[in-house]
């Protein structure tokens, strides 16, 4: 089973909280399967087991404030100036024509 992290421990805890309920990343031409589970960790140890409900692949600039919200970060506006800032970091020619691939999640357990 895959094991990832957020780079700020503020989006585990609104998992945690059931607020963020989706995620998104850099579309690299891969789609994850719909089921596929995987668990979040924080310093290293399993936090949550997250499963994927759906998934969806579009523009950034197509951005909608419906699937947005469920990242649980704020509005649209909100969303886009910190994912841009935070894209630019690992893509520098990052720009709205990126394709970005929208995860919605489940929470299947908790461990912390």
């Amino acid at each position: 089973m895959i094991r990832w992290s957020f780079d700020d421990d503020k989006l585990l805890d609104l998992v945690i909280l059931g607020k963020k309920r989706a995620t998104c990343s850099v579309y690299s031409g891969k789609i994850t399967p719909i089921g596929e589970e995987s668990i979040i960790t924080r310093d290293g140890k399993d936090a949550v087991k997250i499963k994927v409900i759906a998934v969806k692949v579009f523009k950034f600039k197509e951005a909608k404030e419906e699937d947005i919200i469920k990242e649980g970060e704020g509005n649209l506006e909100t969303w886009r100036k910190v994912h841009i800032e935070f894209f630019k970091k690992y893509y520098p020619d990052f720009n709205d024509d990126f394709d970005i691939l929208f995860e919605e999640f489940e929470v299947v357990e908790i461990y912390e």
